[in-house]
Order: C-alpha cells, then sequence, then structure tokens
C-alpha cells in the first residue's frame, strides 16, 4: 500500500437549466471531453438538471471516472452529482426541508424564482482511497439568504450525522458569501479550511462571462473546505489549488459556465501516530468543545439562525392563510367571484363561461395549495428553529461564558 495518495478534486455550477441556459449540450460536451482531458480523480457537479447530461458525462470519462452516482430529488432532480476515480463504499443524500414556496416561486422580483420545483440538498460520497477513505459531500442551496442559511444548518447536521470519523472535502454551491453566518460556522466554529481562503477571487456573475446577466452583483459563492474530522489514522493535506474552466472554452466565443471551476489537489496519509489533532465536526456541531471563545461565537451565529427563521416565519403567514400572501389573496378572492358568476350564466348561450368556469376553478386550487405548501412551510422552520434553540440551549448550559 502506498503511504500517500495524491488526488485532484474539481467543482462546478453548470448551469444546465434546459429551455433557460444557454448552449447546453455544446458546453457539456466540451466540460466532459476537459475532465478526461485533465484526468481528475474526482468531480463534483451542481446544476446537471436533466440526467440525460449527467449520462452523457458520465460515458466520456467512464475510463477515468467509472464511479458516478446522480442525487434525485424534487420535481427536476437536485442537479447534483459526483463522478470518481475511487470505488464508493456508501453514498446518502439529504433534500432540505427549507424550501421555496409556491407564491415566491412565480414572483418575478424574488431572486430564487423557480426555485420550487429543484429539489436541492447535499449528498456524500464515501470513498476508498489507497491510503484511507475520504468522504466527499456536494450541497448547492438556494438563493434567498434566509433559507440557504437555514438550507446550510440543515447541512452541517447531515455532515455531523453522516461524516464518522474520516478526513471531509466539502465542495459546492453555498450561494452563501464569505461574510455570512453559514461561513462563519463552518470556518471558526466547526473548523472547515476554505482552500481559497488567501485568493478570494468572484465565482459567479463575473463581467467578463458572456452568460452573466447584466447588473448583477460579482459574488464568491463556490468553495472548496476540507477538514481532518479529528480523524486519527489519517491527515488531509492541501497541495495546490486553482481555477478551473475559467474564461472561454477554447475555439467557443462562450464560456464553460455562468460560474468559474475550482480544483485542489490533496494528499492523504496515515499519520505517524494517532493523535486527533482537532475535535471531529460531529464534537464542534454539538457545542461539546472545550473553546469558549468559539462557544461563544457559535452561540451568536445560532441566536442570529433563530432570528430569521422568525423573520422568515412572518413574511409566509398563518391561519387562516390570509396573510400568506396580500396579492394571492386578493387573486384568489377574484376567483372566488369569478367561479360564483359562472352559476348564473347560460352555458348554451355562452359556452366560452364554461372554459372560464374550469379556468377559474383551476387557478383557485393553484392558489389553495400553495397556501397549504405555505402551512407545511410554516411548520418545517418551526421544527427547525426547535433544534437549533434545543442546541443553542445545550452550549449556554455547558458553557456559561457564552452570553
Amino acid at each position: 500500500m502506498a503511504d500517500v495518495t495524491r488526488f485532484r478534486i474539481l467543482t462546478l455550477n453548470c448551469w444546465g437549466v434546459h429551455y433557460v441556459s444557454k448552449k447546453i449540450a455544446e458546453r457539456f460536451e466540451s466540460i466532459a471531453k476537459e475532465i478526461k482531458r485533465q484526468k481528475y480523480d474526482i468531480v463534483a457537479f451542481q446544476e446537471v438538471w436533466y440526467k440525460g447530461d449527467y449520462e452523457f458525462v458520465a460515458s466520456v470519462v467512464e475510463s477515468e471516472l467509472p464511479f458516478h452516482i446522480y442525487f434525485y430529488s424534487g420535481v427536476v432532480g437536485s442537479g447534483l452529482c459526483i463522478y470518481s476515480r475511487y470505488p464508493i463504499v456508501s453514498a446518502r443524500s439529504l433534500p432540505f426541508k427549507t424550501r421555496t414556496g409556491v407564491f415566491e416561486s412565480f414572483n418575478r422580483g424574488y431572486p430564487g424564482q423557480g426555485e420550487l420545483f429543484a429539489g436541492k440538498g447535499i449528498m456524500s460520497l464515501r470513498l476508498q482511497l489507497p491510503t484511507g477513505c475520504v468522504t466527499i459531500y456536494n450541497t448547492h442551496t438556494e438563493v434567498c439568504s434566509v433559507h440557504h442559511s437555514v438550507q446550510l444548518f440543515e447541512a452541517f447536521q447531515f455532515i455531523s450525522e453522516t461524516s464518522g470519523s474520516e478526513p471531509i472535502i466539502l465542495c459546492g454551491d453555498l450561494n452563501a458569501e464569505d461574510s455570512e453566518v453559514p461561513y462563519s460556522l463552518l470556518t471558526d466554529v466547526y473548523q472547515f479550511k476554505d482552500t481559497f481562503q488567501n485568493d478570494r477571487r468572484i465565482t459567479c456573475n463575473l463581467p467578463d462571462n458572456v452568460f452573466t446577466v447584466k447588473g448583477r452583483r460579482q459574488k464568491r459563492i463556490d468553495y472548496i473546505f476540507y477538514t481532518d474530522n479529528g480523524c486519527a489514522k489519517s491527515k488531509l493535506i492541501l497541495c495546490k489549488k486553482s481555477f478551473a474552466l475559467s474564461g472561454k472554452i477554447p475555439g467557443q466565443d462562450f464560456n464553460w459556465s455562468d460560474h468559474e471551476g475550482l480544483e485542489a489537489t490533496f494528499e492523504l496519509s496515515p499519520r505517524s501516530s494517532e493523535a486527533a489533532t482537532e475535535p471531529s465536526v460531529r464534537k464542534l456541531f454539538l457545542g461539546e468543545d472545550v473553546n469558549s471563545e468559539r462557544n461563544r461565537l457559535y452561540y451568536k451565529h445560532l441566536s442570529t439562525l433563530c432570528d430569521d427563521i422568525t423573520k422568515l416565519q412572518a413574511t409566509i403567514g398563518c391561519p387562516p392563510l390570509i396573510k400568506t400572501s396580500a396579492r394571492a389573496y386578493t387573486i384568489w378572492m377574484m376567483f372566488v367571484a369569478l367561479l360564483l358568476s359562472t352559476l348564473f350564466i347560460d352555458f348554451s348561450i355562452l359556452p366560452f363561461a364554461l372554459f372560464l368556469a374550469m379556468g377559474t376553478g383551476i387557478g383557485m386550487m393553484v392558489i389553495y395549495v400553495g397556501m397549504l405548501l405555505d402551512m407545511n412551510r410554516i411548520h418545517v422552520l418551526k421544527s427547525i428553529y426547535k433544534e437549533i434553540y434545543f442546541l443553542k440551549n445545550s452550549i449556554e448550559n455547558s458553557d456559561r461564558s457564552v452570553y
């Protein structure tokens, strides 16, 4: 057995939204060929919404990356998939419980329009490398700041429950910038290292990207994080990192995607002595760390998340569903009036009124279902709020210096 395993990992948001994204077929063909040419060992994609695109890439890279998996979720999928040179020991996934509502999805001013149909979440693969195992996590969260903050808490909870005691690499499009609470939770509390911490270049909405929508703010939201996870047997060392699939595709006048790709090279090797240098992610997540300064920061961030959830609940509504959306309620009442008016119409004289009644009934049903789904969202948020609240209390009880 080799003493050290060196491997390269790539992450990219592929922007594979059919009927919305541009040049999908040409871009996926170029991406697949480039992955094969570069001989990456692990590739994590986001926004591969169509399974046919995933299967096409798999067929091209089969000789280099024979192990791969696609995460099914939502109406149009999760968009998440991973390709690997190394055998898959186990695979798990979690669709996020926090979701965009029906009314928000059809609101043109909402930043996450269309998120309702996407089953965003987090997936994990435990891979068997020659010198040990490593767990790869791939995630993509929603654009709305409160949503992605709560979704990333769900992701952190999932990681803490599934990571075991082996090194971890977390990559993906977090939709959270490095000035936000989720980033601080990852790096300052859970002790993940950001591979590009000293090279914080923009990864989305670059001005020279032909797919960038004019007026959108440049952001750094794509990452590769890593941690030894308190592993006593193996250590994970970052050797080098670089931006990948940047700029325009050679010979073409368009980019690989609307995001920049990131790649990193790691070494996985056995420890000389079985002694963990940092607490495990599980221990840090549960607030069982003896570092009071870290616990104070954790307590503060959890309090912020609780406040954000409370604010989000207030915008969704409460029984009897009137506050769900003033506009939706008004439209719903209009539909009621239209439907009642059809009761007094002679359909033999005005046959089009039948279609009016049918359309009105369907419209009422869509809005009412939207209201019911919003009630489900409220219950989900209340559940997550309780989880965060009790976690915050446990930190407070174990370390009185946090408040």
